[in-house]
């Protein structure tokens, strides 16, 4: 039996220096420097982020702030049977999709784009699910956060006794 399987293919790339040159001169101070004194490693697009939240207000916080999460992209490279690819679809509203057959009946290859905000959100959502689509969707915020991105701060991670996960809101 094929299983549905998923891995991130794509990360932004950001030109942090002319991003910081410009803003620099036009604002008259770094929006880079909270963040590049943060005591831990933060990941390009956490960085980006916080660069942002700074070009906005100058005292912002270091982090993923929610309003932002929109500004980065993720592509991921789904393989999934016929069967399974709705309930893994279902997950992604808003998600840009490319999808064709492969040359093994019943198998599907995707790709996935979107921003990290849909990303949160069909992870939320796909954890929730069940099946093939809580599969894919543990397998893939857990690339998230091994990359050092981690937005889902409002949610607990639930262990279930087939070894994955449910996000559950604690608000």
């Amino acid at each position: 039996m094929v299983r549905a399987d998923i891995i991130l293919i794509s990360q932004p790339a950001i030109d942090f220096g002319t991003l910081l040159s410009i803003s620099a001169d036009a604002l008259g101070y770094s929006p880079a420097a909270k963040a590049d004194a943060c005591y831990r490693e933060l990941a390009d697009a956490e960085r980006f982020l916080s660069y942002l939240a700074a070009i906005r207000q100058k005292d912002a916080e270091v982090g993923f702030e929610p309003n932002l999460l929109g500004h980065v992209h993720f592509s991921a490279l789904l393989a999934s049977t016929n069967k399974d690819l709705l309930s893994i679809f279902t997950c992604c509203a808003g998600m840009s999709v490319v999808t064709t057959e492969t040359k093994i009946p019943g198998l599907q290859l995707s790709v996935l784009s979107g921003t990290l905000a849909q990303w949160r959100d069909a992870a939320v959502s796909g954890t929730n699910n069940g099946g093939a689509a809580q599969e894919c969707f543990c397998k893939v915020l857990s690339q998230f956060e091994e990359a050092g991105i981690a937005v889902w701060g409002n949610y607990t991670k639930t262990h279930t006794p087939n070894g994955l996960f449910l996000l559950e809101d604690r608000r």
